[in-house]
């Protein structure tokens, strides 16, 4: 049985972002992934991805990364995702705040024989600090 490319990011935002469940979800990723944020690339072995995930739901125990629109061609699926939650923990050094944020972003993966090799995020991250509060936002004039 063939699983389409589609259903297998959409899994992969289900089960390990949403739920933070990872049983299974190493026959889906290559070990390692080259995961690109912004102008950086670094590669990402399944256990670092499972810490990240768990450092996201530790500081957002309601994080939420909806697919809104999802395009697949050949070895590439194109996602634009919406992530909501609330801060109740610490996040990249900062304490929680109590704040909702819902934030856009949109995703590019490639597959290489069923399995994710390559994500690209690009992220409104400065609209989450800006909603999780003035004296989070790195660029707030200090």
């Amino acid at each position: 049985m063939t699983t389409s490319h589609g259903a297998i990011v959409r899994e992969i935002f289900e089960r390990a972002w949403n739920s933070g469940d990872f049983d299974g979800l190493d026959r889906l990723l290559a070990d390692p992934v080259d995961f690109h944020y912004r102008r950086s690339m670094r590669t990402m072995r399944p256990d670092d991805l499972r810490r990240t995930v768990q450092s996201w739901r530790s500081a957002f125990p309601d994080l939420r990364f909806s697919v809104e629109e999802l395009i697949e061609e050949a070895d590439l699926v194109a996602a634009r995702v919406t992530h909501t939650g609330t801060q109740r923990g610490h996040m990249r050094g900062h304490p929680a705040t109590g704040r909702r944020m819902e934030i856009d972003a949109m995703y590019f993966f490639r597959f290489a024989y069923g399995r994710l090799v390559e994500v690209w995020e690009v992220d409104d991250e400065y609209a989450m600090w800006e909603q999780l509060g003035p004296s989070l936002d790195p660029g707030a004039p200090r």
